[in-house]
């Protein structure tokens, strides 16, 4: 019975543990589908910085509910494309790893949309 307990926990720590590392990856891909999104948006006629964040926004609320407020959007105009940052972060609430907070960031760069005269 003792040896069942042992087992028992640390199965349970691992399966923990990959469902933590699955929800971290989750929230990676959501932040980098944001920038995607708010790239996409405000590059389309008429470009619109605003709107792209707002989109990039709304994809971080669709993707993680209430905590995709706590991630940062910024968008920059740069001439002829548009460029959004999203940041953010996800913790591991394991007792293991001591609420371990890993960061990251991800940005798109989208052409704007227009007629442009040349070759």
């Amino acid at each position: 019975m003792a040896e069942f307990a042992l087992g028992a926990g640390l199965f349970f720590l691992l399966v923990l543990g990959a469902l933590h590392f699955a929800l971290a990856v989750h929230a990676r891909h959501v932040a980098e589908t944001a920038a995607v999104e708010g790239a996409r948006w405000a590059a389309a006629e008429p470009a619109d910085i605003a709107r792209g964040e707002e989109r990039a926004r709304q994809v971080l609320r669709d993707g993680l509910g209430h905590w995709g407020d706590g991630y940062a959007v910024q968008g920059v105009d740069q001439g002829e494309t548009v460029l959004m940052r999203v940041r953010g972060s996800y913790i591991f609430a394991l007792p293991v790893l001591g609420g371990r907070e890993v960061r990251f960031q991800t940005e798109a760069a989208v052409r704007k949309e227009g007629f442009r005269p040349g070759p």
